[in-house]
């Protein structure tokens, strides 16, 4: 229970060291007082260090001070972030800028003193703490008998794959009989589940597998029929944690000679004990996230890039300066291995290129286990902790009681459209009371809580402007607002004093006009706006040169001359959105400049022209045909807009872009076969007038689109047939042709006449997908797919299965 503990400690003493870093922005005083706190925790963090590598449990003391510990770190990481923030420096330029600096001057001031002071009443509980410990005799104790685990392997993506190909391929039974299920599922050679991927552990620990599927069976025959899917996701992920556990001294196998211990005994308990096993199996920060599931039960399905940035902005993870990892990168990596390791299954809402959108926890058993272990590693004898409790009510209040936020997000549509207007008045009547309910509760807490989030996503028909300024004032810590598929319409200028804020997305709503350029805080990381299918967004923010920690800029609208040139000097910026008016070749050439001076951070680029013109300009193509330097590192890539001028030419020479979707740009054949030579092509989207003809044939090149394994059609009307030959595309497995746009209703449209042949020469085809469509030639087509080797499924209506 200490790692908890230790975690929020090292994250504070990452702000403590780049606060004495920075020793000309510290008034007098404050650096000794910084200085002291810094070496109290460390020799606290030394102490929680053997307290967890003591692998006993914690008695009521050594709770007690690990709870005084965690909340002082919380404190008085907010005290020296908000104290850095009022830090200020003078502008690098322009006559307006330094009068502004100068007015705010005295009030930065003010404030840097009223933080000094807190910052020296800090010093004074961190003293206190540190002899609590010794005053009321609060030791390490003796280490278990065993530490050292065995080796295993954790494997690397590739090795991972196939262990879960292993383990996915052990399928529940075709049998009603839910007897002769378990009994064949469990126990029938040589078809016994788990049976493969046992085989692909260490000897070792295959042993201790098979002993623990003996005892899950001995508790399966004496449960209640039909009761088995408790078991199996107890195996999986048992099986999981055994093929990742830690190899070498830092291994500990005290849980799993429980968890074997209990197998043999058959243990009534058995599943909790091999869920506590897995969870033992986690990092400090995999356990912070996991934890912070809780706060997500009542919504039906979790947004994935919802839960990593809540999880960085709540501090549940560290950036990794070694390895050049961001908080939110590490956070990614949180996702990924609670996936892995089966905590987490993966919902409906699956990317272009396959990567999981959204997610549900696996199963009741592990919701239980979730809230179970929040309230012991965080002290609560009854209910949630606090901070977890604050986050559902949010959630309860922007949220009516029948929708899962992730059916908000998935709108497409402008948020005016959620809800007629009479109908979401009528349900703000009965719904207002919530949102002020919890302002109140908001306003309550008290001055050392750290509230860093607030999801307001999907919340149509209650906020208004009172709202937002109210959030703004009582909570002035937050680093993660979400706005998103919501009908506000105007930000408020206190959004400014948010001086931690470092995401805040407002997707999906009709915030827009010249207001909003001069609110956004200097301190944010990402900003989300927009549609990806609207000109209705915001514009660019006058103070972007001063974003210097700026990562993601989505969907902002370019409207003034040189107004792109504020961002080329971020070093941080990895993920580019844009929005030209037509015509304005002056933008494209800045962009064009843009891109160059980001070559080595871009990563993603999105480009979009509203109300595209007749006559194909502008166009992102390099006056000389070329881009120096090349955004070599850019992996994915969206153009919308350019109907004659397409695709750049520089884009051939993109050795790493993965992912390429293009609307409104009319690709030719030519550039079609320009793109069969990107060696990391892994996803190419076509959408809305996207190709100029009405065949799109793969034809056969050495060598072309090596790595494609996704093409997705949508919309693109103009396309009835589509063709492939032998050597076109080696690696594609999914096929998803449709109609219309994947938001539109089906229902509602016109069956287009098309064509698909070639599916023979896809080796690796796995799905294919017609929406909307009406093959002309079926049984062909159904005869080529019973052929295939790998018998892909054909997901369409007339053979819908």
């Amino acid at each position: 229970m200490a790692d908890l503990t230790q975690g929020a400690v090292e994250s504070l003493l990452s702000v403590l060291g780049k606060a004495i870093e920075s020793e000309t922005r510290l008034q007098k005083g404050v650096k000794g007082n910084i200085q002291f706190i810094k070496d109290e925790m460390d020799s606290m963090n030394g102490f929680l260090l053997h307290l967890n590598k003591s692998g006993n449990e914690h008695d009521d003391q050594q709770r007690a001070w690990m709870k005084q510990v965690r909340e002082i770190a919380y404190v008085a990481q907010d005290c020296i972030e908000l104290y850095n923030m009022y830090c200020t420096t003078p502008p690098r330029d322009g006559f307006w800028a330094l009068a502004n600096f100068a007015r705010n001057y005295v009030h930065a001031y003010l404030q840097r003193r009223r933080f000094s002071t807190k910052i020296q009443e800090l010093r004074d509980r961190v003293k206190d703490v540190g002899e609590r410990r010794e005053r009321y005799g609060v030791t390490v104790p003796a280490a278990g008998a065993d530490g050292k685990g065995r080796r295993g392997g954790g494997g690397d993506d590739g090795e991972r794959e196939k262990f879960l190909a292993a383990l996915l391929a052990a399928g529940p039974s075709s049998s009603s009989l839910p007897l002769v299920s378990t009994l064949r599922r469990w126990v029938s050679p040589p078809d016994a589940p788990f049976d493969k991927a046992i085989s692909l552990l260490p000897i070792a620990l295959a042993a201790d597998a098979r002993r623990i599927r003996r005892g899950l069976l001995k508790h399966k025959a004496a449960a209640a029929a039909g009761a088995d899917d408790t078991a199996d996701v107890c195996m999986g992920m048992v099986l999981r944690a055994l093929y990742a556990f830690r190899q070498g001294p830092a291994g500990d196998t005290r849980e799993l000679r429980k968890l074997t211990a209990a197998a043999d005994a058959a243990d009534a308990d058995l599943p909790k004990r091999a869920l506590t096993f897995c969870y033992s199996e986690l990092s400090t920060e995999e356990k912070g996230c996991l934890q912070y599931l809780a706060a997500f039960n009542r919504e039906k399905s979790i947004s994935r890039t919802s839960l990593v940035r809540r999880c960085a902005a709540e501090r549940l993870v560290s950036d990794d300066k070694e390895k050049e990892q961001t908080v939110e990168q590490r956070a990614e990596r949180c996702f990924e291995e609670l996936l892995f390791r089966g905590f987490v299954s993966s919902g409906a809402a699956v990317g272009a290129a396959g990567k999981v959108k959204s997610c549900c926890i696996s199963n009741g058993l592990v919701k239980e286990f979730i809230e179970d272990m929040c309230k012991q590693e965080n002290f609560q004898g009854h209910g949630l902790p606090t901070h977890l409790q604050i986050q559902i009510k949010i959630r309860d209040a922007a949220l009516p009681a029948h929708c899962g936020a992730d059916d908000y997000y998935r709108q497409p549509q402008a948020p005016s459209s959620i809800m007629p207007a009479a109908l979401a008045v009528a349900a703000g009547r009965h719904r207002d009371d919530a949102i002020d309910k919890m302002l109140r509760e908001l306003r309550q807490l008290p001055n050392t809580y750290r509230l860093n989030v607030i999801d307001l996503g999907g919340c149509v028909g209650i906020l208004n402007r009172s709202h937002l300024r109210r959030i703004c004032k009582q909570a002035p810590t937050i680093k993660y607002l979400s706005l998103r598929n919501t009908d506000v319409d105007h930000l408020p200028h206190q959004l400014q004093g948010l001086r931690l804020l470092e995401t805040l997305d407002i997707r999906q709503t009709n915030i827009h006009g010249s207001h909003t350029r001069n609110v956004f805080p200097s301190s944010l990381k990402h900003l989300l706006a927009g549609n990806i299918d609207s000109d209705v967004t915001v514009m660019m923010p006058a103070n972007a040169r001063e974003m210097a920690n700026l990562e993601i800029l989505s969907q902002v609208r370019v409207c003034w001359r040189r107004e792109l040139r504020k961002i080329e000097y971020l070093p941080k910026l990895r993920k580019l959105g844009v929005v030209l008016v037509p015509g304005d070749e002056p933008a494209v050439k800045d962009l064009l400049r843009v891109i160059c001076r980001l070559s080595g951070s871009l990563h993603s680029l999105s480009v979009r022209v509203s109300t595209p013109p007749i006559n194909g300009r502008p166009t992102l193509e390099a006056p000389d045909s070329t881009l120096y330097p090349l955004p070599s590192n850019l992996v994915s890539l969206r153009i919308d807009g350019m109907r004659s001028s397409g695709m750049p030419s520089w884009v051939e020479r993109l050795k790493k872009l993965s992912k390429i979707t293009l609307c409104n740009t009319l690709l030719t054949d030519e550039k079609l076969d320009a793109l069969a030579g990107l060696p990391a092509l892994v996803c190419l989207r076509l959408r809305h007038r996207a190709y100029s003809g009405g065949e799109l044939a793969f034809r056969k090149r050495p060598g072309g689109f090596p790595s494609l394994r996704f093409l997705r059609i949508e919309g693109v009307t103009v396309i009835t047939e589509l063709s492939f030959e032998e050597n076109s595309a080696p690696a594609l497995e999914t096929i998803a042709w449709s109609s219309a746009d994947p938001a539109s209703t089906y229902d509602a449209v016109v069956a287009v006449p098309v064509t698909l042949t070639g599916v023979e020469n896809l080796p690796k085809l796995k799905v294919v997908e017609l929406t909307g469509l009406r093959e002309q030639h079926p049984s062909a087509l159904k005869q080529a797919m019973d052929k295939h080797p790998n018998h892909p499924h054909l997901h369409h209506p007339r053979y819908a299965s």
